[in-house]
């Protein structure tokens, strides 16, 4: 990296902040509440999330909205989110880091960087020495991200299993539906084996 032309992270990045450690009031429904387990390949998975009553003690650092680039500061951990716009105002917990672009394109940038064995590898030097190794944000700041990194596309079956996490969400916080009978809703498959039913929520089940 150092023979190529590279921008410092802070310099793509108006915010690089973790969450919040004064989440308490949690309830039943409400604001989501992201923590390392909610961070998938495919976006943001609220199976097994916690919500907040009110975000009235969070912090602004720890408040997410679309765009945001959201990684596990547990170092054992490689996980990376795009943060939708059904998640703009949720509040991300200690142990996730929230990464601001300043534009667009410092946002592909990044993204390709954090998706390449080189920037997974880049983040070596930000890990503290502890008993549960962490990244450090100040240390975070320094990493080195170049410019001419080649572009990492995802595969037809990663755009699906996006497109099907964005779904799930949407159907989560729009309408209170259970994961668990989200996907079983939505099966990957369209073939019909015992009969047809009313309870699949993907459109295209229902136009043969």
């Amino acid at each position: 990296i150092d023979d190529e032309p590279y921008d410092l992270l802070s310099d793509l990045c108006s915010e690089i902040t973790d969450g919040s450690r004064n989440a308490t009031a949690f309830s039943e429904k409400g604001i989501p509440y992201l923590r390392v387990s909610n961070l998938t390949p495919a976006g943001i998975d609220l199976t097994r999330a916690r919500f907040l009553f009110s975000a009235d003690n969070i912090e602004k650092k720890a408040i997410i909205s679309e765009g945001d680039i959201l990684l596990s500061k547990v170092a054992a951990i490689w996980k990376i989110a795009i943060v939708g716009r059904s998640f703009n105002g949720a509040v991300i917990s200690p142990d996730v880091i929230k990464i601001r672009p300043k534009d667009n394109d410092a946002r592909e940038q990044l993204i390709n960087f954090l998706n390449s064995s080189v920037g997974q590898l880049s983040f070596a030097p930000a890990v503290t020495q502890s008993v549960i190794p962490k990244i450090s944000l100040k240390q975070l700041s320094q990493i080195k991200v170049p410019v001419n990194l080649p572009k990492v596309d995802m595969g037809a079956k990663e755009r699906e299993l996006a497109d099907r996490q964005s779904l799930v969400t949407q159907l989560q916080l729009s309408y209170g539906i259970d994961a668990e009978r989200i996907h079983a809703a939505l099966p990957e498959e369209l073939w019909v084996t015992d009969g047809l039913t009313n309870e699949r929520l993907d459109v295209s089940y229902y136009q043969y």
